[in-house]
């Protein structure tokens, strides 16, 4: 079996099927969404490794997902000695 004949949703696959229209990736995403069993909590899961939610404390930048309270006051304590 070759790499092209493994890859039938990839999306150069995608673009062969539908040659002549004028597709988006957004419009491959959908495809994908729709053809495999994938939870819609994966999308949002995975969008938050590329929009995080930041927040401040005592002047250092954090990442709320991987924020641990213990461990964040000993970064800021050893960051102000």
């Amino acid at each position: 079996m070759t790499d092209e004949q493994k890859d039938t949703q990839g999306y150069g696959a995608f673009l062969k099927a539908n040659e002549g229209r004028s597709l988006s990736k957004f419009e491959y995403l959908y495809m994908v969404m729709r053809t495999n069993a994938i939870s819609n909590d994966f999308y949002l899961f995975f969008s938050k490794l590329f929009h995080p939610t930041i927040f401040v404390k005592d002047g250092s930048y954090f990442i709320e997902e991987n924020f641990e309270e213990e461990l964040g006051e000993v970064y800021v304590t050893l960051c102000k000695a």
